[in-house]
């Protein structure tokens, strides 16, 4: 009798807890649904953008936005997407934007560029004490290359996130954002060999001498250029375009605080005088460790 009570007691418990979970996954779902409406709707892409399926996983918290067709009338195209995965969207009360978020869009394919499928994951997390903002993931994909950029920013305005500013406001924010790491990691696989051949076949080229060209052209570049930094970025270019591998990795950090717009007034500057890359490198290695890695194999 004790056992049946037991067994009883454990199956009502399960099929409350499968009611809930179906409960909490349709909820989740409808409102999943609520929410990409009114966000298309507010961007005037209800027209254009065609969504086939919504699903919410309520024990993980991940959404899943699958068959998604884009119609661009600007370049007569269309854009497919497998599924768009958002794996976190955190707002904290008082906020609206979030502070946490990750996202990855699978499948991305456009009628122009045939052949080429591509995925995205882009994810950060915002500390609002430390004002810092971190760019876990900042990456695209294909069988064709690999693009990994992880940042780390500093002096992170808290408005940025709490509430809806004008675009000049936000312009003017993000240019007192303050660069302290950024890492760039490039894997060839074909790729630049891949944007030549769709180049030349626009411009009614031979692709094989066109590639033979652009070659050329950047050792050329290369040879002539004043700075060490940009050599060895030309001559590793001009290495994975011809062997259609390599790796490139770039690593730049702060030696002190400075600001984006500390940066963009370097730049103006620097053309303005007339500066030479060698000069304009040298003025940001006062301001920059940067260290340039490639690996051909």
């Amino acid at each position: 009798m004790k056992k049946s009570i037991i067994i009883s007691v454990l199956v009502v418990i399960l099929l409350l807890i499968g009611g809930g979970y179906a409960v909490a996954k349709y909820t989740g779902t409808k409102s999943l649904k609520e929410h990409v409406k009114e966000y298309l709707q507010k961007a005037n892409l209800s027209d254009r953008v065609k969504i086939s399926d919504y699903s919410y996983e309520p024990i993980t918290g991940k959404a899943v936005i699958r068959k998604i067709t884009i119609d661009e009338p600007e370049t007569d195209s269309t854009t497919y997407i497998t599924a768009v995965i958002i794996n976190s969207y955190k707002v904290p009360e008082g906020y609206s934007f979030p502070t946490q978020f990750d996202v990855e869009i699978k499948g991305i394919k456009n009628t122009r560029f045939k052949g080429l499928e591509s995925s995205t994951r882009i994810s950060y997390i915002y500390d609002p004490e430390k004002k810092q903002l971190l760019f876990k993931n900042f990456e695209t994909y294909s069988s064709l290359h690999m693009l990994k950029i992880p940042m780390k920013f500093g002096n992170v305005s808290p408005e940025l996130f709490e509430k809806d500013e004008d675009e000049q406001q936000t312009f003017f924010k993000l240019f007192e954002l303050q660069p302290e790491e950024i890492k760039i990691e490039y894997i060839e696989k074909g790729l630049l060999s891949w944007i030549i051949e769709e180049t030349s076949q626009k411009e009614g080229k031979d692709p094989k001498q066109f590639k033979e060209e652009m070659y050329q052209a950047i050792l050329e570049t290369a040879e002539k250029a004043d700075s060490n930094s940009i050599k060895t970025l030309l001559e590793a270019v001009a290495y994975m375009l011809k062997n259609k591998k390599g790796k490139l990795v770039i690593n730049i950090k702060a030696k002190d605080k400075v600001t984006i717009r500390e940066l963009a007034t370097t730049v103006v500057l620097a053309q303005a005088l007339g500066m030479s890359p060698k000069e304009l490198m040298q003025v940001l290695n006062e301001k920059f460790d940067t260290q340039i890695q490639f690996n051909p194999s």
